[in-house]
C-alpha cells in the first residue's frame, strides 16, 4: 500500500510540474530531491522551479511541494504541517550556497520566499468541499503557522478547483492556429510599463479574470484582446470587469474581444446575451471553455513535457 502511494505521489508530481510547465515557469533541476540547507540537513523537495515576472526584476523562484490525498485523510492538522514544513524548508534553503552552487539559474533569481502547496483530492464529488472544509483548515492554519521570522515567506496552495480552470485555460493556450501572451497592465505591476509575456505569475493565476492576447500565427499583425474569466456570471460582475478594462485601457476599438467564460449555464448565456451593450464600441464575442471533472485528473497534465 505504501509502495502504491509512492507512485501515486510521484505520478501527481510530475503533473504538478507539468501545469507550471504550461504556464510558462521553468523547471529547475529533477524532481523528489534532497537539498542541503544552511543549516547542513538535507531536506526533501518535490520540486524547484522559477519564471520571469513583469512585476519584480529578478525572476521569482519557488519551492513545488505536490500532495495528493483522499478527503477522509485530511484536516487542519494536516495542512497546517504542509505550510510550517514548507516554511520552514524555504527558510533553510534559500540562503544555501550549496543550493545556489548546484542550481545556477537560481543566481539570476531573487532569494526563494514562495511555496507552492498542488493538493489534488481523488475522491471528491464537489466543490463545497473546498469553499467549506478546505477553507477552514487552511485558515486555521495560516494562523496558527504565522510565525515572525517567517511572515513573510509566501505560501499559495492550489487545489482541485484552481487546478482544473488552469487546465481548462492551458488547453487554450494549446490552440495551434493562435499565438497567446498574458497582458499585464502597469496597474497590476507597480506602475512599471505594460507588459505581454507568455508567462503566467502566481497572483495572475489565482485572479478570476486574466488578461491575454492573440495573433493569429497564419496571419501575422492581427490581434485580439482576450479575457479568461473564471468568477461567476452575473451583470455587476460584468460591470466591475469593465470598469477595470476601462482604468487598464485594455479595450482597443480596432481589435475584438474574445472572453472565455468558466461558468457555463442557460442562466449565464441570458445574462452575456445582455452584456454586449457594455462593450458597444468592440466587437465581444462569448466562448465557453473546457470544463474538466473535478476528480479526475485532466489530459494535458498527462503528456511529455516540454
Amino acid at each position: 500500500m505504501a509502495e502504491r502511494q509512492g507512485v501515486q505521489g510521484a505520478i501527481w508530481n510530475d503533473r504538478a510540474v507539468r501545469l507550471l510547465e504550461l504556464l510558462g515557469w521553468d523547471h529547475i533541476g529533477d524532481k523528489n530531491m534532497d537539498l542541503k540547507g544552511i543549516d547542513e540537513e538535507f531536506h526533501g523537495i518535490d520540486a524547484l522551479a522559477c519564471y520571469e515576472s513583469p512585476g519584480i526584476d529578478l525572476k521569482q523562484s519557488c519551492l513545488v511541494e505536490s500532495k495528493k490525498y483522499a478527503m477522509g485523510s485530511l484536516s487542519a492538522t494536516i495542512v497546517k504541517g504542509w505550510i510550517e514544513t514548507l516554511k520552514q524548508k524555504i527558510e533553510v534553503l534559500s540562503q544555501s550556497e550549496d543550493v545556489l552552487t548546484e542550481f545556477p539559474k537560481l543566481q539570476d533569481c531573487c532569494d526563494i520566499d514562495l511555496g507552492i502547496i498542488m493538493c489534488w483530492v481523488h475522491d471528491v464529488s464537489d466543490e463545497s468541499f473546498f469553499e467549506k472544509d478546505f477553507e477552514k483548515y487552511l485558515s486555521k492554519a495560516a494562523i496558527l503557522t504565522l510565525a515572525k521570522p517567517l511572515a513573510y515567506r509566501r505560501i499559495v496552495v492550489l487545489t482541485n478547483p484552481k487546478i482544473i480552470r488552469l487546465c481548462s485555460m492551458a488547453t487554450i493556450l494549446q490552440d495551434n492556429a493562435y499565438d497567446y501572451k498574458f497582458v499585464y497592465p502597469s496597474q497590476l505591476i507597480k506602475d512599471k510599463p505594460l507588459s505581454r509575456t507568455k508567462v503566467l505569475t502566481i497572483e495572475y493565476a489565482l485572479s478570476d479574470f486574466i488578461l491575454a492576447e492573440r495573433e493569429k500565427k497564419a496571419s501575422k499583425g492581427e490581434k485580439e484582446c482576450v479575457i479568461f474569466y473564471f468568477g461567476q456570471i452575473r451583470q455587476e460582475a460584468f460591470m466591475s470587469m469593465h470598469e477595470a478594462l476601462t482604468m487598464f485601457n485594455f479595450l482597443e476599438v480596432d481589435k475584438n474581444l474574445v472572453i472565455y467564460h468558466y461558468e457555463d449555464s442557460d442562466d449565464s448565456r441570458i445574462v452575456m446575451s445582455d452584456m454586449e451593450k457594455f462593450f458597444s464600441n468592440v466587437k465581444v464575442s462569448f466562448e465557453p471553455m473546457t470544463r474538466f471533472e473535478l476528480s479526475k485528473e485532466p489530459a494535458i497534465l498527462k503528456t511529455n513535457s516540454k
